[in-house]
């Protein structure tokens, strides 16, 4: 049984099975808080433990249902209980589009000069507001011939295990595309920032008259939860050239 309070202090008891079943479930995000502010209500004010228990339950229920919704970039995708929308961005000074998450924003220099100390630091980053999670971009003024991304791919291995031979690559993608077919390779791994560990992806794409050189990071506990995202960004690349993408 489920007992709901009725406001005069007594409660009506009803069989949980029933009432789980019957709960509306168009339920939308606000009412996703709504619920969990009365579990905690509930908590602070001694309610009823098989109260809390269901409660507990159907919003679980609720939010799994609520992410299903938003797996895409057009739809949004939830990272831990925030709702992460995307829009589609020129990367400055080049005719690259790709979507980019609109709650990120440039990384102010001040920051920059931070977490990226050196004189190598990327030439543009767009970073969450704590600044966590980042992307990063250098254009690199190569042509590259077809299969030459799992080339350079391998020279930036190289180099970061000649820096930290500690560096171990986790995973490693080579000569892919993205949806626009620009050839692609990328690589994962463990690094080491100012503020603790981050999982890194690093991405080769060859563009008609450049490279495009990305840079994600995270921390772990966020790992899997950004992996989709940072597939779905990187895959989205384009070119414009006279107003036609490529």
């Amino acid at each position: 049984m489920i007992q709901i309070p009725v406001g005069n202090g007594s409660v009506y008891n009803v069989c949980w099975i029933r009432f789980f079943k019957n709960y509306d479930y168009q339920y939308r995000h606000s009412d996703i808080h709504a619920l969990q502010y009365k579990i905690n209500q509930t908590k602070k004010q001694g309610g009823s433990l098989k109260m809390d228990y269901y409660d507990e339950q159907i919003l679980q229920s609720r939010q799994e249902e609520e992410r299903q919704k938003h797996t895409t970039l057009e739809t949004g995708i939830y990272v831990e209980d925030d709702l992460i929308t995307f829009q589609k961005v020129t990367l400055p000074d080049t005719r690259i589009q790709m979507f980019l998450p609109e709650q990120f924003i440039p990384m102010p220099d001040s920051v920059k000069e931070v977490k990226y100390p050196s004189l190598n630091a990327p030439d543009f980053i767009v970073t969450s507001l704590d600044s966590t999670v980042n992307f990063c971009f250098n254009i690199l003024p190569e042509t590259l011939e077809e299969g030459d991304t799992k080339t350079m791919s391998s020279q930036f291995q190289n180099a970061l295990h000649n820096v930290n031979p500690s560096i171990r690559i986790k995973e490693r993608v080579n000569n892919t595309a993205t949806a626009k077919g620009n050839e692609m390779s990328w690589f994962d791994f463990k690094g080491y920032a100012l503020d603790g560990q981050t999982y890194n992806r690093m991405y080769i794409i060859r563009m008609r008259k450049n490279v495009l050189h990305g840079i994600f990071n995270c921390p772990p506990r966020v790992k899997e939860e950004w992996e989709s995202i940072v597939e779905q960004c990187f895959n989205s690349v384009e070119e414009t050239w006279g107003g036609i993408l490529h």
